[in-house]
């Protein structure tokens, strides 16, 4: 079909380059086609937007191309195309997900600069990821962050990285956060209840 419209001289206008770069990405397309198309549109003169970049992060970190996915949004950038939430949080996943938490924090950094948040799905996504690597502090300074941003963490997101520290034997960074749970005005749950009761007992 966009062969064809090319074919018969009609100019494919940024949506239709959109459609395409997402039907490439859920179709598992290599990412130089995707890069490919986004050189026809610069050609054109076509101005990315919010879609156009989150859709080519999105389909280079299925990939596995971080350094395609973040030259990506970075290349867009320096020809004046303004990020919003939606890339933003693209590339946050995408980060998140590979595990590489020094550049998920550099881009919730950015996006606080920009009067941004992220959304709490992602947020918590960070959290847990954190969690699971072992880097505790990193994920409660997390929890600390979306409490600035006014993006409540709920009893999820506290309990996971609760749960982690006390597995790791950090009982006393455990129960600290506990409190900040409680004095946050998020109310613990029955999960986080186990999980202290569970660590007191262990240490008794």
């Amino acid at each position: 079909m966009f062969d064809k419209m090319k074919e018969m001289s009609l100019s494919p206008t940024l949506v239709t380059y959109n459609v395409m770069l997402d039907v490439y990405g859920r179709m598992g397309r290599s990412c130089n086609k995707i890069l490919g198309l986004l050189d026809e549109m610069r050609s054109k003169g076509l101005k990315f937007d919010e879609l156009t970049c989150s859709t080519v992060i999105s389909a280079c970190g299925r990939k596995g191309l971080l350094n395609e996915a973040k030259e990506s949004f970075y290349g867009s950038k320096s020809q004046d195309y303004v990020p919003g939430t939606v890339t933003y949080n693209a590339l946050l996943q995408v980060f998140g997900k590979a595990g590489i938490y020094s550049e998920a924090l550099n881009i919730l950094k950015e996006m606080e600069e920009n009067n941004y948040s992220a959304d709490s799905m992602k947020y918590n996504e960070l959290v847990a990821a954190y969690a699971r690597a072992g880097f505790y502090d990193e994920g409660a300074a997390v929890i600390e962050t979306m409490t600035k941003e006014g993006v409540g963490p709920n009893a999820i997101t506290y309990t996971i990285v609760i749960n982690a520290y006390g597995k790791d034997g950090k009982e006393e960074n455990a129960l600290r956060l506990f409190s900040r749970m409680k004095e946050s005005g998020c109310v613990p749950n029955v999960f986080t209840y186990n999980v202290v009761l569970g660590m007191l007992g262990k240490k008794s």
